[in-house]
């Protein structure tokens, strides 16, 4: 599915059944994927290109736009998950192609962090860039940059999501920091893993035969 720029919060969960693949060595464990595209418009940013003829990172003046979405539960329970973690936030240059492959890269962003909250919870950072390079002045995340058309965000480690997913409603937060536009507008691909871990009684309300 492909959606403008607004979609990027919402760009992240998922967690139905459905919508699982079930390691058949580990029918207790379940690995939910969900992608999202967005539409990103390009176009000269201060009249400067680069030796490639695509923008220069830190040619804009750096925008922050912080999108949220809050999300029902979808029928999990506290009883039902042992634990729950993100295992990937990936992003991916998909469009526009030259030869199969993309020509606008990622260098024009500067920062991403992902955040969760749910009543009666702090806001966590599930996943972010890694931060700007000290001593140069600039402000981009070395995740990001000229040639970088696909990366992974790392998760904050050591992070169990389930009480989170199993309130009643959880509220999803990006926020993206762009130090100008890209040069060609483009389509980038949004993809977020969750590991679920269900106990007996998890597996058994969703079918699965439980290895003990």
């Amino acid at each position: 599915m492909r959606r403008g720029l607004a979609v990027l919060g919402t760009a992240a969960w998922v967690l139905a059944g459905s919508c699982g693949n079930v390691d058949p060595n580990r029918p207790d464990h379940v690995v939910v994927e969900h992608s999202e595209s967005v539409d990103i418009p390009g176009g000269p940013s201060l009249g400067i290109l680069a030796p490639d003829g695509l923008n220069p990172a830190n040619a804009g003046g750096g925008l922050t736009r912080a999108l949220s979405s809050t999300l029902s539960n979808q029928g999990v329970s506290k009883g039902d998950v042992k634990n729950v973690s993100l295992t990937q936030l990936h992003l991916a240059v998909t469009a526009p192609l030259r030869n199969g492959a993309p020509i606008q890269d990622l260098r024009f962003l500067d920062r991403l962090t992902m955040t969760m909250s749910a009543e009666g919870l702090p806001d966590v950072v599930v996943a972010e860039s890694l931060p700007a390079a000290g001593g140069d002045g600039g402000t981009q995340s070395p995740t990001f940059g000229p040639g970088v058309f696909a990366v992974d965000i790392p998760p904050v480690p050591g992070l169990d999501l389930k009480d989170y997913v199993t309130q009643d409603a959880m509220t999803v937060k990006v926020e993206v920091t762009a130090n100008g536009r890209p040069a060609l507008s483009c389509t980038v691909q949004f993809t977020v893993k969750l590991d679920a871990q269900l106990n007996p009684v998890g597996a058994a309300a969703n079918r699965l035969p439980f290895l003990p």
